[in-house]
């Protein structure tokens, strides 16, 4: 009786301790799938808002394209029917540019064959040349690009490509405008020409000064737009939990897009004596240009003893060093821009940049 009466207690007690222990798994696996909820939800809300902050990729960028456009390098407009077509008005700054650019190029092979300069003198003079003849290459190359660049936009604009507007676009312009203003008076104080040949060099070297950094900030807006729809895919594969069709499909053909976007961007069919990828060309184009003015400046730097006995009667020493140290560190700092510019594609185009963490663990259905 007693051994019948200790079995009962035990098992009452037994099965009062499994109800308590289900009772607490019952609850951690609520509290884990609430969290899971909550976090889904949360993750859903920061996309939704990430998505209202978008724009379609022309009028996010439309401050920088209506730039680019006065200086030859957007020369496309919209038609009746909504595509995208040359503009006939649009060509005018293109052909205007490309006539400065010739003509600068022309007075610079003057002044070097014609003019009795000196060796520094020859060797400040250096990166105009350069940059005329970048800019004569890159006009060229505008018209060569036009059905290509037509259809880039055209590709984007028939994916629905989306990104985040660059709020701090005018104030780089602005500063670009400054310091290109900046950075031809110190040449031509350098330089130290006549005042009839300063006249006459004054718009070329603006002109390879600033029209190189309205292409740098034109390009870095498609290579922004690009990065941007690489982070997005990523994080749209960190936010899965549990892959389905209708998951992969997506991701699939959100890969698919930006493998188009890139073979575009890189790759375009030129005439035979230009280069097949635009926007590289482009980018090591200026990568050269840069390595020329810093090594100019270089030069200039360590003959600030000459420059200051060449200058003295001009101006004081002090002008003297600071014009040729703040195009150094310009021009150090524009090489520098364009690496990153160019490091962006380069990067967002790894694997790696997709699947940088380890994931979660995921259930296949």
């Amino acid at each position: 009786m007693h051994l019948k009466l200790f079995f009962t207690q035990c098992s009452t007690s037994a099965a009062t301790i499994c109800r308590s222990v289900f009772s607490k798994k019952n609850k951690q696996c609520e509290d884990v799938e609430s969290s899971q909820e909550s976090k889904g939800k949360d993750q859903k809300a920061s996309g939704t808002s990430e998505q209202d902050a978008e724009l379609p990729f022309v009028q996010a960028n439309l401050f920088m394209f209506s730039i680019a456009s006065c200086f030859g390098f957007h020369n496309v407009r919209r038609s009746s029917g909504g595509a995208w077509e040359v503009s006939r008005w649009r060509v005018v700054p293109v052909v205007v540019h490309l006539a400065i650019s010739v003509a600068g190029f022309l007075v610079v092979i003057y002044l070097i064959f014609f003019c009795n300069l000196k060796y520094y003198q020859g060797v400040m003079i250096m990166p105009i040349t350069f940059g005329m003849s970048f800019c004569i290459g890159e006009y060229i190359s505008s018209f060569s690009i036009s059905k290509h660049y037509i259809k880039y936009l055209s590709t984007i604009e028939a994916q629905d490509v989306k990104m985040k507007p660059y709020t701090n676009m005018a104030f780089v312009a602005t500063g670009t405008f400054v310091s290109s203003t900046i950075y031809t008076a110190c040449s031509l104080l350098v330089t130290n020409l006549s005042q009839e040949n300063i006249f006459i060099l004054m718009v070329p070297v603006f002109t390879t000064t600033y029209l190189p950094t309205v292409l740098d900030m034109h390009m870095f807006s498609f290579t922004l737009m690009l990065k941007q729809q690489v982070v997005k895919l990523r994080r749209r594969i960190r936010r899965v939990n549990q892959w389905t069709r209708e998951e992969v499909s997506g991701v699939a053909r959100q890969w698919l897009l930006l493998c188009r976007l890139f073979r575009i961007h890189n790759r375009v069919r030129l005439p035979f004596f230009l280069s097949r990828q635009v926007f590289r060309k482009s980018l090591y184009s200026r990568l050269m240009m840069a390595m020329v003015q810093v090594m100019a400046f270089t030069f200039a730097a360590v003959m600030i003893d000459f420059m200051m006995d060449e200058l003295k009667t001009q101006t004081s020493p002090t002008i003297v060093v600071l014009s040729v140290l703040v195009p150094l560190i310009w021009t150090d700092a524009r090489s520098l821009g364009l690496s990153l510019n160019g490091e962006v594609i380069n990067h967002a185009v790894s694997v790696n940049t997709l699947l940088c963490t380890p994931l979660p663990p995921l259930t296949y259905s």
